[in-house]
């Protein structure tokens, strides 16, 4: 897609080292700027999800939202991490509420 953070970085496939090896995330522009303030400061911090440690890599470009019609995360991960926050299947999606309740700054 060739698309560039707006911050930090995206993955890399030298992240992965198996499941539950990628503990990161990469935040959506907007929702760095409604929750994080615009505050640049958030790259390399950690945050906990489902109290499980992730470090912000990076924030995508405004307007940003994947490649999924009808679905706009706050943030993206590595799927070899989907098991530590309780999500089974490639299937599962995530209401904007369920996924508000499961931070724990």
């Amino acid at each position: 897609m060739r698309i560039q953070p707006y911050l930090g970085r995206f993955f890399h496939s030298s992240d992965e080292h198996g499941p539950n090896s990628a503990p990161y995330i990469v935040l959506t522009y907007a929702y760095w700027h409604s929750r994080f303030h615009d505050d640049r400061g958030v790259v390399g911090r950690q945050v906990r999800l489902d109290k499980h440690p992730f470090t912000i890599l990076g924030v995508t470009p405004p307007g940003f939202q994947g490649t999924l019609l009808f679905l706009t995360p706050d943030f993206f991960m590595p799927i070899v991490n989907q098991e530590q926050l309780g999500t089974e299947s490639l299937n599962t999606r995530w209401t904007e509420h369920t996924v508000l309740s499961r931070w724990d700054i």
